[in-house]
């Protein structure tokens, strides 16, 4: 079991990252509408998906074991790994710049990027907000799906 939920963790994992190097990338095709679009139809794709994925993993909560739940998603990260392997890479041109320094002159010119970021209000206060949200707000999801499940009596599908 702990194998099937490290897969289901990695091939998670591995089609986000897929995912975001793919929005990037062809967003940055059309400077002008390129982002806007590919992020209406990325989120569309993800509503979709979640309404779909949450009716059929219901009725195979309801209907099989649970590890076949895991197992099928580990093998959807499977197939979605394998596709991106496939997929060819662009070779971009660099700038002078960047191409001519060393990584750790690159890496550090990021961090003091991101340290600039982080001064900005905007930025900041809203790390700020988000932490404080999390420490503050309770969570009861847990809580909530036990009481559903063992005093309502709700069925898992």
């Amino acid at each position: 079991m702990t194998c099937l939920l490290f897969l289901s963790s990695l091939s998670g994992a591995y089609l986000d990252v897929i995912v975001d190097a793919l929005m990037v990338t062809h967003s940055r095709q059309d400077e002008d509408e390129g982002g806007d679009q590919l992020t209406t139809l990325s989120w569309g794709a993800l509503g979709a998906g979640g309404a779909f994925g949450s009716l059929f993993g219901g009725y195979l909560s309801e209907y099989a074991h649970p590890k076949w739940s895991i197992l099928l998603y580990s093998m959807f990260g499977l197939v979605v790994m394998c596709l991106g392997l496939m997929l060819e890479e662009k070779e971009q041109q660099l700038s002078a710049e960047i191409k001519n320094k060393p990584l750790s002159k690159v890496f550090l010119d990021n961090l003091k990027q991101v340290r600039e970021a982080m001064l900005m209000p905007e930025i900041y206060q809203t790390i700020a907000f988000l932490l404080c949200c999390s420490f503050t707000g309770p969570s009861f999801g847990t809580f909530w799906y036990f009481y559903q499940l063992n005093v309502v009596k709700f069925s898992k599908f």
